[in-house]
């Protein structure tokens, strides 16, 4: 029946492995259970510690992180751990990183987005003799429950240097990581800020084909359109062809810069903090993220010039007529669902302020 404890105050039976974990879980996180002592549970999780001003419990799990981001430097300052990549580790640059969020009150810094959630700004900032133009972006960690599951689970900063290693792995173009920084008290998350290096000339895809393409007139123009469409198809096809699942694939998280060498355009993705690769990539997920160009880029296209980015996704299987129509109306159903979830939203929104 397996191996079981009874607790003598809650007068519940409680499996020990579940117990184990539990605790595990609580230690990684820097919170101590029960009468421990100080420098016994380091031994359970195999490793050297990195920092000498660290808890021993949560060194562990920043050590565990930084295996696979062999780029970055991870540091403890002031309250906040830092992950700085390398080619930015200058020792002024970190001191200003540990306190970032004042980088919203300089004058020069640009609010880009302010919400509940989220807040981002663009700032250049110098590093040695040179000034590196910087995004900014703060997660907050606004509700109870968020705090609460933040004990288990990372930041979305640190998600977001994850994620850009799992697309670059991938052959995929994305802005380069600068550093990610994350508050915690008491093991919980009260907030995390990414920042990341601008992309020179870059523009989302809408306003790409909005003030780039859609203008041209005559066959130039139209051979350049057929060509944004077909690299952008591809990089859909070689993401899903990855099993690399990005959770937000609209226009505004997609950036489109010109290629030097080249007539073409490069694509670097956004937003990144919930990539992930998949064992296996359903058809829900593919699906989800043709829905999401399709609603916001689709709104800028035309009807041959949507069927053309569907043939360079789907390659030879376009030309099956079943799989063809399938598709289309699979595209086309989700769509009318989700502009029907969007609406409701907006009007109990109204209603509320009402």
């Amino acid at each position: 029946m397996g191996d079981w404890r009874k607790e003598s105050l809650t007068k519940l039976t409680t499996r020990k492995s579940w117990k184990k974990n539990c605790c595990c879980c609580l230690r990684i996180r820097g919170i101590r259970s029960g009468s421990e002592k100080p420098g016994e549970s380091e031994k359970s999780i195999p490793g050297p510690i990195i920092f000498e001003d660290l808890t021993p419990f949560y060194v562990k799990l920043v050590e565990c992180r930084t295996v696979l981001l062999s780029d970055f430097i991870a540091q403890k300052r002031d309250g906040a751990t830092l992950w700085v990549h390398r080619k930015f580790a200058d020792r002024a640059f970190v001191d200003l990183l540990t306190h970032v969020e004042r980088w919203f009150d300089d004058p020069k810094c640009q609010i880009i987005k302010d919400e509940k959630k989220t807040k981002v700004g663009r700032l250049a900032v110098k590093i040695g003799d040179q000034a590196h133009p910087f995004y900014l972006k703060q997660f907050n960690a606004f509700s109870l429950r968020y705090r609460l599951f933040s004990l288990f689970a990372s930041s979305r900063a640190f998600g977001s240097l994850r994620g850009a290693t799992i697309l670059r792995g991938a052959g995929i173009p994305t802005v380069t990581p600068v550093a990610a920084v994350e508050y915690r008290a008491c093991g919980a998350l009260t907030k995390s800020f990414f920042i990341s290096e601008e992309i020179a000339e870059g523009k989302t895809t809408d306003a790409y084909w909005n003030r780039e393409l859609r203008p041209l007139r005559g066959r130039e123009g139209a051979e350049r359109r057929r060509r944004f469409l077909r690299d952008l198809a591809q990089l859909f096809r070689s993401l899903h062809g990855q099993h690399v699942y990005h959770d937000d694939l609209k226009d505004a998280n997609i950036l489109a810069a010109k290629d030097d060498s080249a007539s073409s355009v490069i694509f670097f993705l956004l937003d990144f903090d919930r990539v992930r690769r998949c064992s296996r990539l359903s058809k829900r997920r593919r699906l989800k993220n043709l829905v999401q160009l399709y609603r916001t880029l689709g709104c800028y296209m035309r009807r041959p010039e949507k069927l053309y980015f569907l043939k360079s996704y789907l390659g030879s299987a376009f030309s099956d007529r079943i799989i063809r129509r399938r598709l289309i109306s699979k595209v086309l159903r989700q769509t009318r669902r989700v502009e029907g979830i969007k609406a409701r939203q907006a009007a109990e929104a109204r209603a509320s302020v009402n």
